[in-house]
């Protein structure tokens, strides 16, 4: 069963098609938390991943108009499933995607790939009403501490019909994969900031590493890494929540809410929650508190249902604490409205400590910016608490 998923698009031909062994100019792009590496082409862009499973996105603008999209996806999958079994698995999600229409699958070819055995493809479809040209490439590898699969997808798609071009350009990208161990992504460094995801009306802006993912939810931004370890849970996970509050709430007296919050929920979800440590910082230049907190199964009862709910895929393990960091400060907005800004990061904490997870939520804070916000719809703070 598919947990998470990770995709990498590009355009997939027969094994006989990439004779060239050059590597493309560029260095490799590593990805500690799902073990693989691949180096990107010259002239292709990192953008930001938008899905949990999303571990590489990059575009190249093509002529005379459009861009060739480069992807790489990583999925927590159950024993028994193969390459092709897998491949075949992806091909359905891309036929009921949104706008692509008259899919044709061209050529299936067995294809080596990071040492193993993949399985490749060759298609052509219409995007919104344009031909497109797709290679793709699936493989799946055993996790090293015994428990559950992990599927990639590779993936090239360019505009207009096949090219020899782009087929000797997929080949080299598929010789350059190598798989590596597959590290915790607490333990994996922080990468360099992407560019700024704006949500306009919360009036923030947040600059996301380039090896996580950032979505947009109605709630506020959301942006984490999948835990391979863990059956691709998302972990760390952040939370980005912006409320409007009561005028003359000091950051003291909103900060000391959300604690209260905090520890309250922990007790009603069966949890024992524990103050490790209390700060005053900044964030986006203000004047912030931060807490780090940790929640604990207060009974047995508690274990077992968080082994029912994390169990998926059923044989991988499950993390039984998390260590909750709220970042959070007040501002007032150009329209004279007293604004409360949160940032929420959750770790497991069988996997760090309070340190680490605090060094987490440093890094990530820098790339957090207030802008001229437009009137606030939110109302609730729960994003880094779902």
């Amino acid at each position: 069963m598919i947990k998470y998923l990770a995709i990498m698009s590009l355009v997939l031909i027969p094994a006989h098609a990439w004779a060239d062994t050059s590597v493309p100019a560029a260095g490799a792009m590593e990805f500690p938390h799902a073990g693989i590496s691949v180096h990107l082409p010259g002239g292709f862009v990192l953008a930001q991943p938008d899905a949990p499973s999303s571990i590489l996105r990059a575009t190249r603008k093509t002529e005379p108009a459009g861009s060739q999209l480069l992807t790489l996806s990583a999925f927590s999958i159950g024993k028994g499933v193969s390459a092709e079994k897998f491949a075949e698995l992806m091909l359905k999600k891309l036929r009921a995607r949104r706008g692509i229409a008259n899919l044709k699958v061209v050529s299936r070819t067995p294809m080596a790939i990071g040492g193993l055995q993949g399985h490749s493809r060759l298609l052509d479809c219409t995007r919104a009403g344009r031909q497109v040209a797709i290679a793709d490439v699936c493989l799946v590898r055993k996790m090293s501490n015994g428990h559950g699969l992990i599927g990639y997808m590779l993936t090239l798609e360019s505009p207009g019909p096949r090219s020899a071009g782009l087929l000797s350009l997929f080949g080299k990208i598929v010789k350059s994969v190598s798989l590596t161990a597959v590290r915790t992504p607490i333990n994996t460094p922080v990468g360099p900031l992407g560019e700024p995801v704006v949500h306009a009306q919360g009036g923030y802006s947040l600059r996301g590493p380039l090896n996580w993912y950032v979505s947009m939810t109605p709630k506020g931004l959301v942006a984490g890494q999948s835990n391979y370890f863990h059956g691709g849970e998302v972990r760390p996970f952040l939370g980005v929540v912006a409320m409007d509050v009561k005028p003359g709430t000091t950051c003291e007296d909103y900060a000391a809410q959300q604690l209260t919050r905090a520890l309250a929920r922990a007790r009603k979800a069966g949890f024992k929650a524990s103050v490790l440590s209390q700060s005053e910082l900044t964030l986006a230049g203000r004047e912030a508190r931060q807490f780090v907190i940790l929640q604990e199964p207060a009974s047995a009862t508690t274990k077992r249902a968080i082994a029912t709910a994390a169990t998926k895929p059923a044989d991988v393990p499950h993390c039984e604490s998390t260590l909750l960091v709220l970042r959070t400060f007040c501002a007032m907005t150009p329209d004279g409205q007293n604004r409360s800004y949160t940032l929420g990061l959750l770790c497991n904490g069988c996997e760090t400590d309070a340190s680490k997870a605090a060094a987490f939520m440093d890094r990530i804070a820098e790339g957090f910016k207030l802008l001229t916000p437009a009137k606030l719809a939110a109302k609730s703070d729960r994003a880094f608490h779902d």
